[in-house]
C-alpha cells in the first residue's frame, strides 16, 4: 500500500512523479471491472484513506490499473499472480488518520 505502491511500481519498470498536492482524505475511487472482481463488489466506487503526494502516472508493463480517483488516476496495480497494490490505506482507521493528517498540515512546517 501507498508507498510499497509507488516503490513496486517503479522497480518493475513504471513511472513515479511527485503529485502536485497531497491526497489526505477518504476518497472515493472508480473501479474498473478490474477492481470490481479484485475486491468482490459490483459497486463502480469504493473509498480508501489517502495519504501521499507523489503518485504513479505510468504502471510496470503487463500491469493492469484496477482503480482511479479524481487525483489519483492509478490507484492501483495488478499483476496476475504476481503483484496487487494499492495508493490507498487498506484498513486504516479514523483516528490514526486523524492524527496523522494534524501532524502533516501543522507540524511539517517545523522541520524547514
Amino acid at each position: 500500500m501507498c508507498f510499497g505502491h509507488q516503490i513496486i511500481a517503479r522497480a518493475l519498470g513504471g513511472k513515479t512523479i511527485p503529485g502536485e498536492k497531497w491526497e489526505l482524505s477518504h476518497t472515493e475511487i472508480k473501479l474498473n471491472d478490474i477492481g470490481k472482481t479484485l475486491f468482490h463488489t459490483k459497486d463502480d466506487t469504493l473509498h480508501l484513506h489517502q495519504m501521499h503526494c507523489d503518485v504513479v502516472v505510468e504502471p510496470p508493463a503487463g500491469a493492469e490499473i484496477w482503480g482511479s480517483s479524481e487525483a489519483t488516476e492509478v490507484q492501483g496495480c495488478y499483476l496476475k499472480g504476481r503483484i496487487f497494490t494499492t495508493q490507498g490505506h487498506l484498513g486504516t482507521f479514523s483516528l490514526w488518520l486523524r492524527t496523522r493528517r494534524y501532524y502533516i498540515l501543522n507540524m511539517t512546517h517545523r522541520l524547514h
